[in-house]
């Protein structure tokens, strides 16, 4: 599965971030989904979240790129659960 494939690399990309070449992948990768994602839609009158292990682990980067394109970041979650755990315990 290349799902399985691709969570087995960010250890390795997470130790190695600093190498300019691997943050540059990153950051590029972030650029890309906003893009092709998020500005599709009315990104500029809402906040974006993120649930997922690459959004929490990588959430400098991630940061950066939104800032860049003037998107504002509402929260970034490690897992789903988390998420809903907090919206049904108000």
């Amino acid at each position: 599965m290349p799902n399985r494939f691709l969570a087995s690399v960010c250890p390795f990309i997470k130790e190695n971030i600093q190498e300019k070449s691997i943050h540059d992948l990153v950051y590029n990768a972030f650029a890309d989904f906003f893009r092709k994602n998020v500005m599709q839609y009315d990104y500029r009158n809402y906040k974006v979240s993120f649930a997922g292990s690459v959004a929490y682990h990588f959430k400098d980067i991630l940061m950066e790129v939104a800032s860049g394109f003037e998107i504002e970041v509402g929260t970034i979650v490690q897992s789903p659960m988390e998420g809903l755990i907090n919206y049904y315990s108000k």
